[in-house]
């Protein structure tokens, strides 16, 4: 495979870690009420850490509203949230974006030293 064909799938599998956090978070929903975060938290450092900035910001914003469609209630609505399901939501928004900015950089930094390394072989 390409490295350009390889970049191009970045994005694409740094959508999936929410999307199984999802799957395995509605299986076991009884079982980890009512931690709506716990599965997604890690979820979107792995997408961030693949994908790196902009993969990591659409892993947030999905993850953020399959919780809050899902699993906070009132669920299946986006609206009629209690005011600490809004900052809870906000809260995540803010650490996901925090988790992408972060990997988004110690990837450009690791390009940085590689270039760097390989212009003075």
């Amino acid at each position: 495979m390409k490295a350009k064909d390889q970049f191009q799938q970045r994005p694409l599998i740094a959508m999936l870690p929410p999307i199984v956090a999802f799957i395995i978070q509605w299986l076991f929903w009884s079982t980890i009420q009512p931690f709506a975060w716990l599965l997604f938290f890690p979820a979107v450092f792995i997408s961030s850490w693949i994908g790196g900035l902009l993969p990591g910001l659409v892993s947030t914003l999905l993850s953020a509203a399959l919780v809050s469609w899902f699993f906070i209630p009132p669920q299946f609505t986006f609206s009629d949230k209690t005011p600490m399901a809004y900052i809870s939501v906000g809260l995540f928004c803010v650490m996901g974006a925090v988790f992408s900015i972060f990997n988004g950089r110690l990837r450009k930094a690791n390009k940085q030293i590689e270039e760097t390394n390989t212009t003075l072989r």
